[in-house]
């Protein structure tokens, strides 16, 4: 979970309710000495807390989010692929009728089988292995996130805060907190799982019946006064996402979503993308940074990484990458010519002020110059 001083001091805030699961360096330390195509034998371990698995691979303790559930002792077949120039694992899937009509000596060492919801993952990943890739989650519904543009980062903080926490990309968690009694039901019908939700179909019908109910007890003739306003409240009382077909799922426009909490669950990095005000095109993207020491044994301290890419009127594409460890922050931002470079670099001094005085130590700083890409 990112630690809450560290998004304060950063004043980019993630959803503090997420449990991590750190699978991305374990499974890159695990793969090392392998080659894409290769075959392994994971044996489960253990369930975790978080809902991951505790498996041994290669005699490496390693943890992995599979798309089904496992038991201790079960045994899986899996291949490594290279995703995006990292080495990552993927589950060799076998009809158990298929491998009954093949001769003994051919039959797969381990057979498995996925669930209805197994198979449903399973084809979201592969999507993305069909070169269709992820879609960042949306901000905001894509919509700005602040009216116009702040004339401070305060005013902004809790703009940013607000949309991350409703992206979706985090629903699960916060399904947690509400069972508990840490978050009230209407935050969850806000996100866009929310909006397809069973509760947020019957609240919508409820106030629908409600409206109909007022509009008979009036008298006639200000039932006729009224009628306009009160199909009005009717009409956005309604649910705005019907409910799911029989058999499906999930909802269409909730695909991409899915697919983006697959791929951080497996990663660590979370990506999102919209308006941070009108016409401000932002993407931004937190990720666990598997730092380890010479010694090569974990570090103890946690590091994130941050990017945050915006494209300015007067800069152009300017681009942030921010290191965090402890109380020491190190950033390097790039533009995309010369001019904005030199622009960024001559308030740096200011920046490191302001760093200093949010009592974090500069690390390091640099201003450098990217590549525009074409189109």
């Amino acid at each position: 979970m990112i630690p809450s001083d560290v998004a304060a001091r950063l004043q980019l805030t993630a959803d503090a309710a997420v449990t991590r699961v750190p699978t991305a360096q374990q499974v890159t330390d695990a793969l090392a000495d392998l080659v894409p195509g290769q075959r392994v034998l994971a044996e489960i371990q253990a369930l975790l807390p978080n809902g991951a698995y505790r498996a041994l691979i290669n005699q490496r303790d390693v943890t992995l989010a599979l798309p089904f559930s496992a038991k201790s002792g079960d045994s899986l077949e899996l291949e490594v692929v290279d995703q995006d120039g990292k080495l990552a694992l993927a589950l060799v899937g076998r009809r158990s009728e298929t491998a009954g009509n093949l001769p003994p000596e051919q039959r797969p060492a381990v057979e498995t089988t996925l669930s209805r919801t197994g198979n449903f993952i399973a084809g979201l990943l592969a999507r993305q292995e069909g070169g269709e890739g992820t879609r960042p989650a949306l901000l905001n519904a894509n919509q700005p996130i602040a009216p116009s543009a702040p004339t401070s980062s305060e005013a902004l903080v809790p703009l940013l805060r607000q949309a991350i926490h409703q992206s979706g990309m985090f629903y699960e968690s916060h399904q947690a907190q509400w069972v508990s009694s840490r978050m009230p039901v209407d935050a969850l019908l806000a996100e866009p799982q929310g909006r397809h939700s069973v509760v947020a179909q019957a609240a919508g019908e409820a106030t629908t019946a409600a409206s109909i109910t007022a509009a008979r007890a009036q008298p006639e003739g200000e039932a006729r006064s009224t009628a306009a306003p009160g199909t009005a409240v009717t009409e956005a009382a309604r649910p705005t996402q019907p409910a799911l077909p029989p058999g499906q799922l999930v909802a269409p426009d909730l695909v991409p979503l899915v697919q983006q909490q697959l791929e951080a669950l497996a990663s660590q990095t979370y990506v999102w993308q919209g308006q941070a005000w009108p016409g401000q095109p932002m993407r931004w993207e937190i990720e666990e940074d598997g730092h380890r020491n010479t010694d090569g044994e974990p570090d103890t301290q946690t590091q994130w990484q941050t990017r945050l890419t915006l494209t300015m009127p007067e800069l152009g594409e300017v681009r942030a990458a921010i290191r965090l460890s402890g109380g020491e922050i190190a950033m390097t931002l790039s533009a995309g010519d010369n001019d904005a470079a030199m622009r960024l670099a001559g308030s740096g001094e200011e920046l490191r002020k302001k760093l200093e005085a949010a009592g974090l130590t500069v690390a390091g700083f640099t201003v450098g110059r990217h590549e525009r890409e074409e189109g």
